[in-house]
């Protein structure tokens, strides 16, 4: 499998999920800002790719109450590409980094990340499909 290391900005709040066999995730959503290469005027424009991160207990707990849109992230992890066929018949590409390793700074300079809770957040209960595993819900 293939390692990556990325980049970016979360473009929503983490969510805490809670898959079929009792395991709990954090999913992230977040945008890495690529510059387009020099096209004349349009040299300063910038290309967003967006990439699903599963982030597996016991960091998913840890990490849940700084994981908060704006948040800039680095991800180390695997990467799980997987295609699927959507109702009208587009097959679509779906990028998932599994996460090993999550850092993080602030939205802004001054901000500082909050204290873990005492308690373990509570997790969303996960209703995929019986034949449905993806914990994105995006098949």
């Amino acid at each position: 499998m293939p390692t990556v290391t990325m980049w970016g900005n979360l473009g929503r709040d983490g969510q805490l999920l809670s898959t079929r066999n009792n395991s709990t995730a954090l999913k992230l959503r977040v945008a890495e800002h690529k510059r387009k290469p020099d096209e004349g005027e349009d040299a300063e424009d910038e290309e967003t790719v967006w990439w699903d991160v599963l982030v597996w207990q016991p960091m998913a707990s840890t990490l849940l109450p700084v994981m908060q849109r704006g948040v800039r992230v680095t991800v180390q992890g695997r990467l799980d590409v997987r295609t699927w066929t959507d109702a009208e018949g587009a097959v679509r590409l779906n990028r998932t980094i599994i996460a090993n390793a999550v850092g993080w700074e602030g939205k802004r300079k001054h901000d500082t990340a909050p204290e873990p809770a005492d308690e373990p957040a509570q997790a969303q209960a996960y209703q995929g499909g019986a034949e449905d595993d993806d914990p994105f819900g995006d098949q």
